[in-house]
Protein backbone atom coordinates (compact mmCIF):
# COMPACT_ATOMS: atom_id res chain seq x y z
CA UNK A 1 0.00 0.00 0.00
CA UNK A 2 1.31 3.46 -0.88
CA UNK A 3 -0.01 6.89 0.11
CA UNK A 4 0.99 10.46 -0.63
CA UNK A 5 2.74 12.01 2.39
CA UNK A 6 2.88 15.80 2.41
CA UNK A 7 5.42 17.41 4.72
CA UNK A 8 4.66 20.91 3.42
CA UNK A 9 1.09 21.50 2.20
CA UNK A 10 2.31 24.07 -0.33
CA UNK A 11 5.62 25.70 -1.22
CA UNK A 12 7.10 27.29 1.91
CA UNK A 13 9.20 30.48 1.91
CA UNK A 14 11.41 30.82 4.95
CA UNK A 15 14.85 31.64 6.32
CA UNK A 16 16.68 29.06 8.46
CA UNK A 17 14.61 27.30 11.10
CA UNK A 18 12.54 24.26 11.95
CA UNK A 19 9.03 23.43 10.85
CA UNK A 20 6.55 24.32 13.60
CA UNK A 21 5.72 21.42 15.91
CA UNK A 22 2.00 21.70 15.16
CA UNK A 23 2.77 21.02 11.49
CA UNK A 24 4.83 17.85 12.08
CA UNK A 25 3.41 14.87 10.19
CA UNK A 26 2.43 11.55 11.81
CA UNK A 27 4.16 8.85 9.74
CA UNK A 28 3.62 5.90 12.08
CA UNK A 29 1.55 4.11 9.44
CA UNK A 30 4.53 3.70 7.09
CA UNK A 31 7.59 1.45 7.02
CA UNK A 32 9.43 3.70 4.56
CA UNK A 33 8.94 7.03 2.83
CA UNK A 34 10.46 8.48 -0.34
CA UNK A 35 10.55 12.27 0.12
CA UNK A 36 11.18 14.71 -2.72
CA UNK A 37 12.62 18.13 -1.85
CA UNK A 38 11.92 20.67 -4.60
CA UNK A 39 13.66 24.04 -4.31
CA UNK A 40 11.97 26.77 -6.33
CA UNK A 41 14.26 29.67 -5.42
CA UNK A 42 16.87 30.78 -2.95
CA UNK A 43 18.19 34.30 -2.39
CA UNK A 44 21.55 35.09 -3.88
CA UNK A 45 21.41 31.99 -6.07
CA UNK A 46 22.89 29.87 -3.29
CA UNK A 47 21.92 26.29 -2.57
CA UNK A 48 19.92 25.14 0.46
CA UNK A 49 20.42 22.37 3.00
CA UNK A 50 17.35 20.75 4.55
CA UNK A 51 17.44 18.19 7.38
CA UNK A 52 14.72 15.68 8.19
CA UNK A 53 13.99 15.34 11.92
CA UNK A 54 11.96 12.64 13.67
CA UNK A 55 10.45 12.46 17.15
CA UNK A 56 7.86 10.74 19.33
CA UNK A 57 5.88 13.82 20.44
CA UNK A 58 4.86 17.27 19.22
CA UNK A 59 4.68 19.09 22.57
CA UNK A 60 8.29 20.36 22.63
CA UNK A 61 11.61 20.39 20.74
CA UNK A 62 13.03 17.90 23.23
CA UNK A 63 13.82 14.46 21.84
CA UNK A 64 13.83 15.31 18.13
CA UNK A 65 16.71 13.64 16.27
CA UNK A 66 18.30 14.13 12.88
CA UNK A 67 17.46 11.36 10.41
CA UNK A 68 19.46 12.67 7.44
CA UNK A 69 20.21 15.78 5.41
CA UNK A 70 18.96 16.08 1.87
CA UNK A 71 21.81 16.63 -0.59
CA UNK A 72 22.56 20.33 -1.10
CA UNK A 73 19.84 21.56 -3.45
CA UNK A 74 20.13 24.50 -5.82
CA UNK A 75 17.28 26.73 -6.98
CA UNK A 76 15.09 25.11 -9.65
CA UNK A 77 16.31 21.65 -8.67
CA UNK A 78 15.07 18.65 -6.68
CA UNK A 79 16.50 15.78 -4.62
CA UNK A 80 14.87 12.53 -3.53
CA UNK A 81 15.76 10.42 -0.50
CA UNK A 82 14.39 7.24 1.02
CA UNK A 83 13.81 7.13 4.79
CA UNK A 84 13.20 4.06 6.97
CA UNK A 85 12.82 3.40 10.71
CA UNK A 86 11.26 6.77 11.47
CA UNK A 87 9.69 7.57 14.82
CA UNK A 88 6.06 8.72 14.99
CA UNK A 89 6.47 12.28 13.65
CA UNK A 90 8.68 13.98 11.05
CA UNK A 91 9.44 17.64 10.33
CA UNK A 92 12.07 19.57 8.39
CA UNK A 93 14.80 22.00 9.38
CA UNK A 94 16.18 24.54 6.91
CA UNK A 95 19.81 24.98 8.01
CA UNK A 96 21.07 27.36 5.36
CA UNK A 97 22.39 30.53 7.08
CA UNK A 98 20.72 33.76 6.01
CA UNK A 99 19.42 32.43 2.71
CA UNK A 100 15.68 32.69 2.20
CA UNK A 101 14.30 29.84 0.15
CA UNK A 102 11.02 28.62 -1.32
CA UNK A 103 10.68 24.84 -1.29
CA UNK A 104 8.22 21.95 -1.14
CA UNK A 105 8.63 18.51 0.47
CA UNK A 106 6.27 15.69 -0.37
CA UNK A 107 6.56 11.97 -1.03
CA UNK A 108 5.17 8.47 -1.01
CA UNK A 109 4.80 6.38 2.16
CA UNK A 110 4.74 2.58 1.96
CA UNK A 111 3.53 -0.04 4.42
CA UNK A 112 4.90 -3.54 3.93
CA UNK A 113 2.20 -5.92 5.14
Amino acid sequence: MADVVTLTQKPVRQTAGKQELRLAVDVSAYDEIDFLLTCYESTGGSSIVVNLLTGMQIESDTGWVLVAAFPTTAANAANKMNFKNLLRYVRYELVTGSTTATFLINGIGRKWA
